[in-house]
């Protein structure tokens, strides 16, 4: 009996060890900290557990089974009903306790050393990736905030298309949440909006502000903005094609658009979206030659050039959007 017994045992705890070695492949320090627990609880049977972290001058208590969080020296004055392991590797501090009520065995302390091992491996994973979400997190915001600097660069050139790159990303942002983009390609549309036409402040003031229709010289000047702006652009490290979009955004499906007469899957979806955001915004706001069209005409022509001029699935997108009356309309 005792020979199962132990057999059953060692049985058990090779299950625990193999399901313990995946602890710590969450990114998430949170979902990690909630995965420690159901291991601890489910695995090890403990009735009492504490976890203390502190990183970077953030600190995170974790306790229930009746400890109170004090110190790792606290729980070692307690002795052989406690298991105490103090995290001390690579600038994480804290400990970790678990507890059964009753003395605890030896190859109970094998395994909860083993756990708490892995558990300090995991935890230096997951903290380095929420570092890095982090300073990710602040170099989108400085990019936002470039862009949001160069394109009053060229709304002051340009009154009349004041507010126009940040109609055209709303709108763009509005087409890209609905065609299921990521949160992160989103924000990438976004910006893109914002920078689509940041090329104008090539173009002589006296052309951005004609009151009359343009000659052929003057459009050949309007034509080049899209180029100019992929100029001023690519040198940035961008994490999205802004670059490309700002150099695309006036193709066309059929290639009846400029600089390059792009035909389809040739131009990114991210510029196939600026597109319509960009047509419909200039549509439904004045420029220097005409008051402005409405909402009614921007439909009759995103409608007209669906899979012609325009991407179906954008223009789908696009009137759904329209359907659930969103603000900017």
């Amino acid at each position: 009996m005792t020979v199962l017994h132990d057999a059953n045992r060692q049985l058990w705890e090779l299950s625990a060890l193999y399901e313990i070695a995946t602890l710590g492949e969450k990114d998430d320090p949170w979902h990690l900290v909630e995965e420690v627990q159901e291991k601890a609880l489910r695995l090890l049977g403990v009735t009492q557990f504490a976890l203390a972290l502190e990183s970077e001058g953030e600190r995170l208590v974790v306790s229930w089974g009746g400890i109170a969080v004090g110190s790792v020296s606290d729980f070692e004055k307690l002795g052989e009903n406690y298991f105490c392991f103090e995290f001390t590797r690579n600038g994480i501090k804290g400990f970790l306790v678990l507890g059964k009520g009753r003395p605890l065995s030896m190859s109970e302390r094998r395994l909860f050393t083993v756990f708490a091992r892995h558990l300090e491996m995991g935890l230096q994973g997951a903290l380095n990736f929420l570092y890095a979400l982090r300073y990710q997190e602040g170099l989108k915001r400085a990019f936002l905030g470039i862009a949001e600097a160069l394109v009053k660069v060229v709304e002051q050139r340009d009154p009349y298309t004041s507010g126009h790159s940040v109609g055209v990303a709303k709108i763009s942002e509005a087409i890209g949440k609905k065609m299921g983009f990521s949160e992160e390609e989103v924000m990438g549309i976004y910006v893109a909006g914002i920078l689509h036409d940041v090329g104008k402040v090539s173009v002589p003031i006296e052309i951005l502000v004609k009151p009359g229709a343009l000659n052929e010289l003057e459009m050949g000047f309007i034509r080049m903005h899209p180029q100019a702006g992929y100029e001023i652009l690519k040198g940035i490290a961008f994490p999205w094609p802004v670059a490309e979009v700002a150099l695309q955004h006036h193709e066309r499906l059929d290639g009846s658009g400029y600089p390059r007469g792009l035909k389809g899957e040739e131009i990114c979806k991210e510029a196939r979206i600026i597109a319509i955001a960009d047509v419909v915004d200039a549509m439904t706001h004045a420029r220097p030659y005409r008051p402005p069209l409405g909402i009614e005409k921007a439909l009759e022509e995103i409608i007209e050039g669906k899979g012609r001029r325009y991407d179906p699935e954008v223009v789908e997108a696009f009137m759904e959007c329209v359907t659930e009356g969103l603000s900017w309309l």
